[in-house]
């Protein structure tokens, strides 16, 4: 998972290989040029990514200091001083490898919630569908009934089977309810695209499972397919500790429940609010802005059993330096990437 602060750049490239002496091996990124219209594999703040099959209005990536970004009779609002909006939060974007589509989330709310205001959905938000050669606009998923959390819908996420996933943020989470919405698909072909999602895991995260209330929802990684399909979430540290992460696992493969895992005595501040992302086995990638790029481990037996005591379960290894660019390719297989601002 990567994170882009204030200013979001849609890019796609592809992976070259390149021999080296001593046996080393370089890795190379080239950039798809078909994707915007920039020839450089970029989409940029003020560029379109098409026309909304919402709303029919031309959409172009907002960030500060875009003053061109506000949609046909879109009242100003959360303005700055530039004359921009905050970037209206068009801050989740991953790859389905099942349907070979980008799923975009413009979560349109402002800063705290303000556009669409308690809890409810902005006019103008949507999550797009876009072509992942072009980076343009093919279909929006169906978001009736989505409600509540400081922003709506945040960051998504797809299952190894193509299943679509999709989080609220609570900045309060021992009150405010965190939610996980799930579509059956993000291939706009498929008969199924239109259905709403359903509620794939709705509840406080407090102090029945030993947390403060962090702020759940800014990061999230999925991986699996079926009764296997296990989400994972960062967190920060508005109204707790931010030293948590959030698992979730599911019997049925519908309905998912939480489970916490903590770091007593080697996580002792905010880390997981930028980055978060499975890597193999029980071990995750995570990432804060100023901060060591983590790759650590979790008890697999104690989350198997339950871990959603208030002790919840503790880490056995750490590593806290930049991990080879070998380690981080082995990993990349294991998740969905998730590019997240």
């Amino acid at each position: 998972m990567k994170n882009i602060r204030c200013r979001l750049v849609l890019y796609c490239a592809g992976f070259g290989v390149v021999g080296a002496l001593q046996a080393q091996t370089t890795w190379t990124l080239n950039p798809l040029t078909a994707f915007g219209t920039r020839g450089d594999g970029s989409i940029q703040p003020g560029d379109s990514i098409g026309i909304s099959p919402l709303t029919g209005n031309n959409i172009l990536i907002s960030a500060p200091g875009v003053t061109n970004a506000w949609q046909p009779g879109e009242t100003v609002q959360d303005q700055r001083p530039m004359g921009s909006t905050n970037g209206f939060n068009m801050r989740g974007l991953t790859y389905d490898s099942v349907s070979g589509n980008l799923i975009f989330v413009d979560t349109h709310l402002g800063s705290g919630g303000s556009v669409g205001g308690a809890g409810a959905l902005s006019p103008y938000a949507a999550i797009y569908i876009l072509n992942a050669t072009s980076g343009q606009i093919i279909g929006a998923l169906n978001t009736n009934g989505i409600f509540g959390g400081a922003y709506t819908h945040v960051v998504p996420g797809v299952s190894d089977d193509g299943v679509v996933y999709v989080c609220n943020q609570t900045t309060a989470s021992a009150t405010v309810g965190f939610k996980i919405y799930r579509w059956l698909t993000a291939d706009p072909n498929n008969p199924n695209f239109n259905v709403p999602p359903v509620v794939a895991f709705s509840n406080v995260l407090g102090a029945a499972i030993g947390t403060s209330g962090e702020r759940p929802g800014l990061t999230m990684d999925v991986r699996g397919s079926g009764t296997n399909t296990q989400i994972i979430c960062g967190t920060a540290a508005a109204n707790g500790t931010g030293t948590n992460i959030f698992i979730f696992t599911t019997a049925d493969g519908t309905n998912f429940s939480a489970h916490r895992i903590g770091f007593p005595g080697v996580i002792a501040s905010a880390t997981f609010n930028d980055g978060i992302a499975f890597g193999p086995g029980n071990t995750f990638w995570a990432k804060q802005v100023g901060k060591p790029f983590l790759y650590l481990t979790y008890d697999a037996v104690a989350l198997a059993n339950g871990g959603t005591t208030p002790n919840g379960n503790t880490n056995d290894r750490t590593v806290t330096q930049t991990p080879s660019p070998a380690q981080l390719f082995r990993a990349l297989p294991h998740h969905q990437s998730t590019i997240r601002c």
